[in-house]
Order: C-alpha cells, then sequence, then structure tokens
C-alpha cells in the first residue's frame, strides 16, 4: 500500500487501495486502473513504434541495396553474333544437345544403313533409311525452326534492353522504389510491410428457394415424379422439376 495525492482535489496522503477519495469521493481506484491500463498501451505504442523505424531502417536498407544492385547491372551480353554461333554454343543455347544428338543421330542412321546394305540385310537397312530421311527432312527442320525462334526471342530482348540502357535501369528503378514505396505505406499503417489479408467469406452450399429465400427444401424423387404424371398426366408441375420449396410451394 503506498499514499498518493488525490487529483481531483489535491488531498495528501490518500491510500492507492482505496476505492474513492475520503475527502472528496473520487474513484481512486477507477482512476489508478485507467492509469495503469494508459501505461501499458503506451508502453506496447513505443514497442510498435521502435519496430517500424527498426524495419523502415531494413526496408531503407534494402531499397539502396538493390537500386545499387541495378546501378551495377552488367551490360547485357548479346546472344551470338550469328544464328551458327546460337546454335552451336552451349554456353547461350542450352538447348544445343538436342541439336548435336539430332547430327549423331542422322550420321549413324547412314552407316547403319550402308551396313545393313552391304550386308545384304533389307529389313535393317529399310529401317536406317527410314530414319534417317526422317531425322534429315522431317526432324531438322522442325529443330531449325525451334532454335531459330529461341535465338529470334534472345536478339529481341537483347535489343530492347540495350535500346537505351540507362532507361532500362531507370525504369527498373522505378519499380523497385515503386514495390517499396507499397512496403512503407504498409508499414506505417499495419506495422508489417505486407498489408493482413482480409479473409474471403465462403459462398454457402445450402441450397435456399429462388422465389423466398426459405432454406425448407424438399427434393422431388423420381418417383414423386412418376406418380404426379401417372395422376395429373402431362399437366403435372414436377416434370423436369428437381425441388420444391415447402414454405411457397415453389417448384423449380
Amino acid at each position: 500500500m503506498a499514499l498518493i495525492k488525490c487529483p481531483e482535489c489535491g488531498k495528501d496522503n490518500v491510500s492507492d487501495s482505496a476505492e474513492s477519495c475520503p475527502n472528496c469521493g473520487y474513484g481512486i481506484k477507477e482512476f489508478l486502473e485507467r492509469e495503469k491500463r494508459k501505461q501499458e498501451f503506451q508502453a506496447k505504442q513505443a514497442l510498435f513504434e521502435e519496430k517500424k523505424k527498426q524495419e523502415a531502417e531494413k526496408l531503407k536498407d534494402e531499397l539502396d541495396r538493390k537500386l545499387s544492385e541495378i546501378d551495377n547491372m552488367p551490360y547485357p551480353k548479346k546472344p551470338a553474333s550469328s544464328f551458327r554461333e546460337y546454335a552451336f554454343d552451349s554456353k547461350v543455347n542450352g538447348g544445343n544437345g538436342l541439336l548435336y544428338a539430332t547430327i549423331a543421330g542422322i550420321i549413324l542412321s547412314a552407316i547403319l544403313a550402308v551396313v545393313s546394305s552391304i550386308c545384304d540385310s533389307s529389313f535393317f537397312t529399310f529401317i536406317f533409311v527410314t530414319a534417317f530421311i526422317l531425322l534429315l527432312i522431317v526432324w531438322i527442320p522442325i529443330l531449325y525452326a525451334i532454335i531459330k525462334g529461341d535465338y529470334l526471342s534472345a536478339v529481341a530482348l537483347y535489343e530492347s534492353q540495350t535500346k537505351d540502357w540507362e532507361s532500362e535501369k531507370n525504369r527498373r528503378k522505378e519499380h523497385i522504389i515503386s514495390e517499396y514505396d507499397t512496403y512503407a505505406t504498409n508499414m506505417a499503417n499495419y506495422g508489417s510491410r505486407n498489408a493482413p489479408l482480409i479473409p474471403t467469406p465462403k459462398p454457402s452450399n445450402q441450397l435456399k428457394c429462388p422465389v423466398c429465400g426459405a432454406t425448407d427444401i424438399e427434393r422431388i424423387t423420381t418417383m414423386n415424379r412418376v406418380a404426379s404424371v401417372a395422376m395429373v398426366g402431362v399437366a403435372s408441375g414436377k416434370i423436369g422439376k428437381q425441388y420444391k420449396c415447402k414454405k411457397c410451394k415453389h417448384l423449380w
């Protein structure tokens, strides 16, 4: 127990465990509870602000580092000086293994076709000659079109990036700055770089009457429809219907 001054009338030596001031009746207990909650809130707010400050500094450091990386980006390397170089250079064309495999298959099928012909094996000669023709006439043009398309795409990308290299770097900087502006806004509002996700309400799967909205629904069985048609004939309202509302009797 401690003695305090009444904040209302200023009387000294009021017990902090008293319900109220004995002089003016001011609620000492409620006042101290409010002060305690206020101090706790201020402490949490101070921690929150300190966290925001640290995160803001971290964001700034990240932004500066990424902008520096963009400033020091190496000039894009040209895909190749020619299509032929691109097609056979594994450093720029990761799919050239397929090209080499195709060339090896053409040479191997030609050799085996000749060997089979010398050995008078008409069946194997036909197989290897067919493989040779398919690889040379059918597959080579397809492979050429694939690699040519990759080459043209790589050249177009290189030209678009190097047409104005400084503008390309500035564009990337603007994108990064815009991204970090969003992070900073979220940090100021929510205390984290990402805004909290708002849960999407799940759609209700409960069947409702399209007329009155009631959920007291009855399924019309096949037997019900047959019985209704047997009694009423083609005038039956249940023909082609699946559900019946027990409240408004609507069928659909």
